[in-house]
């Protein structure tokens, strides 16, 4: 039904993203070791895992065994160059600009002889004296008659003796002393610790940590809200794929994210341990017993019969570590991610294809898809 094939398509497109590609040596047998690695490294998910330039994966395809350098082409056979063609237009160029030369130095020898004059003897100019002019008859000017102006009468100032007038003596206004103001002491509000974290999970995009007060924070890839925990405290916290679930005081599971397949949507009830998946999350009930729930594409949501110590949800399978040590999967098996080996041990963790487990002795076993090298841990003790 048309439910069904959304879910289906759903998942389809979760696992181009999440779930790596099969061996080439699965599918072709007679592929080499060498050549299988250089396409797993070519389809790896994450960018930086592939090879970042073509000169980078020819220079590993040419170091594949059997693999001969390619012979270097002959050169061309030289042949002498033709003759080049003698250039005739500095010749021509030449001939022209002699000519103009030659015209203009024409031109300017006309033009000077044409200008030039005889020289004629200077010009004598005669100038007559003026004719005499009878001087004129010179007219008397009257004097005009002078008028005496009375001598005014001079009638001394009397001499006045001023009245001395007191000068008031200043009055000085006192200069006041400002009255000093203290300056308040700023107080100092010292910046709190922050507060240590108790435990940490890595998603797919994202990571989430729990602090000792209870309080979650995440940080990383947040497209579907994966990133924004609830208010509140936890006990327990689990990054997957899209999604982030975590455990209350009181036992009850609360998720926030990607709900594509209802793996954000846990069942009302007690759990003791939570695990998010790629689209789906496994928990554990006091008893040992598994509940899951979101995808069940490839029956990672069905979990066995029995009781568990642990539990870890992968992209697309289930991994579950029995009270007397032995690891138990289900879901996905592609890459033998659901084939683990004899137990004892003490620890698990499922990752996108690929599982690990720790021994009583601390050393590190895991199974699964190796194409990054991520099935290989080193040697020694790696703790829990």
């Amino acid at each position: 039904d048309a439910a069904n094939n959304v879910a289906k398509q759903t998942e389809i497109a979760r696992q181009h993203q999440q779930t790596a590609a099969p061996p080439l040596r699965s599918i072709r047998g007679d592929v080499s070791e060498a050549l299988d690695a250089i396409v797993a490294k070519c389809m790896a998910k994450p960018p930086s895992a592939r090879y970042q330039t073509p000169g980078e994966l020819a220079a590993a395809l040419a170091g594949m065994p059997g693999q001969a350098a390619h012979p270097s082409d002959p050169k061309p056979e030289s042949r002498p160059s033709p003759p080049k063609p003698r250039n005739r237009i500095p010749l021509i160029a030449a001939a022209v600009f002699g000519a103009m030369v030659v015209a203009v130095l024409a031109v300017l020898v006309i033009f000077q002889v044409g200008d030039s004059a005889p020289d004629l003897p200077p010009r004598i100019v005669v100038v007559a004296p003026p004719s005499s002019t009878p001087a004129p008859t010179s007219t008397p000017i009257p004097v005009p008659t002078s008028t005496l102006t009375p001598t005014p009468t001079f009638t001394p100032t009397p001499t006045l003796t001023p009245t001395s007038i007191p000068t008031p003596a200043p009055t000085f206004a006192p200069i006041l002393a400002p009255t000093s103001t203290p300056t308040p002491t700023p107080t100092y509000t010292p910046t709190p610790a922050p507060i240590p974290w108790t435990s940490v999970s890595v998603g797919g995009g994202h990571t989430c940590a729990l602090r000792e007060d209870g309080s979650a924070e995440c940080w990383g890839g947040n497209e579907h809200g994966q990133s924004d925990p609830p208010a509140g405290t936890f006990d327990a916290i689990s990054a997957g794929g899209g999604h982030t679930c975590a455990l209350r005081e009181d036992g009850s599971a609360e998720c926030w994210g990607s709900n594509f397949s209802s793996e954000s949507t846990p069942p009302n009830r007690s759990f003791v341990a939570i695990s998010a998946g790629g689209s789906h999350t496994c928990a554990l009930r006091e008893d040992g017993s598994t509940e899951c729930w979101g995808s069940n594409f490839s029956s990672e949501s069905s979990p066995p019969a029995g009781s568990f110590a642990a539990i870890s949800a992968g992209a697309s399978y289930t991994c579950g570590l029995r009270e007397g040590g032995e690891v138990e999967c289900w879901g996905n098996n592609d890459y033998g991610q659901s084939d683990p080996p004899a137990g004892p041990f003490v620890a698990i963790s499922a990752g996108n294809s690929c599982a690990c487990a720790l021994r009583e002795n601390g050393d590190a076993e895991c199974w699964g898809w190796n194409g990054n090298g991520q099935a290989n841990p080193p040697g020694g003790s790696l703790g829990r």
